[in-house]
């Protein structure tokens, strides 16, 4: 007994017809996925990310790195047990001169200040409260304590190093 078989059905499907259905197929399902979980990872994103109005009050303690200028420490900061992040502090509620300022009497009051804060820490830890996020990315904006409970910022204040700075516009340093 002879069965009659179509040509087309003992053909295998044509390889690149086969390959353009399961890339498509593929895609379809990525897309999909991506559809269905693209609003809860928006909402949580949108959950996690920190604003500017976030402040973790602290203290949280830190080991400078390095002074960058009077007013911008490099510190290790413990954030939780075995948990540490290296982040760039900005004191905050002062304004000290630039290292790369505009004028050589500028360059060196930044100078010193840089060394009154470098005698300060003393490469001894300091205490870091009232935390939020600067306005540059890396950054954050922190109250600065010594370990003897110094505050950094009122120090710096004290010996002229430094201009109480609330925001916006910054005055000049040079004459």
């Amino acid at each position: 007994m002879s069965v009659f078989v179509p040509s087309w059905a003992w053909r295998p499907f044509p390889r690149p017809l086969l390959n353009l259905f399961v890339r498509g197929l593929g895609i379809l399902v990525l897309a999909l996925a991506t559809a269905t979980a693209a609003p809860a990872l928006a909402v949580d994103a949108a959950r996690a990310a920190p604003s500017q109005r976030d402040v973790l009050a602290g203290p949280v303690e830190a080991r400078v790195i390095a002074v960058r200028d009077g007013d911008t420490l490099r510190v290790r900061a413990r954030i939780w047990v075995g948990q540490e992040i290296v982040v760039n502090v900005r004191v905050a509620g002062i304004d000290a001169p630039e290292l790369r300022g505009r004028c050589p009497s500028e360059r060196a009051l930044a100078k010193r200040a840089r060394a009154f804060v470098v005698a300060a820490i003393a490469a001894r830890p300091v205490r870091l409260s009232r935390i939020r996020n600067g306005k540059f990315a890396g950054r954050v904006l922190a109250a600065v304590e010594t370990e003897d409970g110094t505050d950094l910022g009122a120090a710096l204040r004290r010996a002229g190093l430094a201009r109480a700075y609330g925001g916006g516009r910054r005055m000049g340093w040079c004459s």
